[in-house]
């Protein structure tokens, strides 16, 4: 029986590697696993594919064939400490422009759903004492990172409604857990 076909970009990063080793262990689906450079330690039969970047000029066509869904996890993360015009230019470069190449390139194929993992950032820094984010609140990014991602995710509704493309929107909180990188890691 032939199993669907996944893509998962950001394989190799901190999430990317256990959501590609726990599907192929499940084996339900077939996974082709992308990250910038040569990631050797799948196991299972994980097709392993390399994209030296995501940008407008990213062509994923042969990434793409015979996907049934894409889970878009790479991004530009972890420069928050520089937030002038210049650093949100190169977040939109990879965040948003990136993504939505990425997407459009994916309809085109006829991939039938796209999974994007945005940010809680999107609602913003904080909020006020015995109240919590929810999808009903208002967007409110404050940094470069954040406003990449609401802006990628505006995109993607857009290509949705005309493509008919499903398009599945995440926004995890900080991720933690063994050999966590980044702010976390830095903590």
């Amino acid at each position: 029986m032939l199993r669907p076909k996944i893509l998962i970009t950001g394989a190799s990063g901190f999430i990317g590697k256990r959501l590609t080793k726990r599907l192929s262990e499940e084996g339900t689906f077939s996974i082709r696993a992308c990250s910038r450079k040569k990631y050797l330690n799948w196991s299972g039969g994980v097709e392993a594919v390399t994209v030296p970047a995501i940008n407008v000029e990213t062509e994923w066509g042969p990434s793409l064939e015979s996907c049934e869904a894409v889970v878009h996890l790479a991004a530009k993360t972890h420069e928050m400490r520089n937030q002038d015009a210049d650093t949100l230019l190169e977040f939109r470069r990879i965040n948003f422009e990136g993504t939505l190449n990425l997407a459009k390139q994916a309809a085109d194929c006829r991939v039938r759903r796209f999974i994007f993992l945005s940010t809680v950032k999107v609602h913003g820094e904080s909020t006020m004492p015995d109240q919590a984010f929810t999808i009903l609140g208002s967007p409110n990014p404050e940094d470069s990172y954040a406003v990449s991602k609401w802006e990628a995710e505006q995109g993607l509704r857009a290509l949705e409604a005309e493509s008919g493309m499903e398009v599945t929107i995440l926004r995890p909180s900080l991720v933690y857990g063994p050999e966590v990188s980044g702010n976390f890691g830095s903590l």
